[in-house]
């Protein structure tokens, strides 16, 4: 179920870039998403270490234990964390792109390195926010409600 939970989610998003006229690539720029990906997946590999691994086997695998499903809640929502903090850190990647696109007093603006630094500066927050409350803040939730299950049970 958890497949299909993304898959509406990315649908979701597709509609709502195309309907408001947008191409859909218009929301794909790799610089910042490896900025938000990489940057916090780094920042959970220092915090967590091997644990990082671990998470991802109790939110996904059939059976964990419950000291494995409260280090992947924990993970997860450390990860959420981190995912807006990286957005923003893009946000402001992207200002400095743009700022140096313009040049010094009385030369012309290089048009194309302060429209590329817009588009990070505006997409970076996005994917800061996908992956906190689309795959973070899901699988945080996801643990949690199976070590509650089990310790229930």
């Amino acid at each position: 179920m958890s497949i299909l939970g993304f898959v509406i989610m990315l649908a979701i998003i597709a509609y709502g870039a195309i309907g408001s006229g947008m191409p859909l690539s218009a929301c794909i720029d790799i610089p910042s998403c490896i900025i938000v990906v990489i940057g916090s997946g780094g920042g959970l590999l220092m915090a967590y270490g091997a644990q990082f691994g671990a998470a991802f086997k109790a939110a996904f695998g059939g059976s964990a234990d419950q000291s494995a499903l409260a280090a992947g809640a924990a993970v997860f929502r450390t990860w959420k964390t981190y995912s807006l903090a990286w957005g923003f850190i893009g946000m402001g990647i992207g200002w400095i792109a743009m700022l140096a696109g313009i040049g010094g007093a009385g030369s012309p603006v290089a048009t194309a390195g302060f429209l590329g630094g817009i588009g990070v500066s505006l997409i970076s927050p996005f994917y800061g926010l996908f992956f906190a409350y689309g795959v973070a803040h899901p699988l945080a939730s996801r643990c949690a409600r199976r070590l509650e299950a089990s310790a229930g049970g």
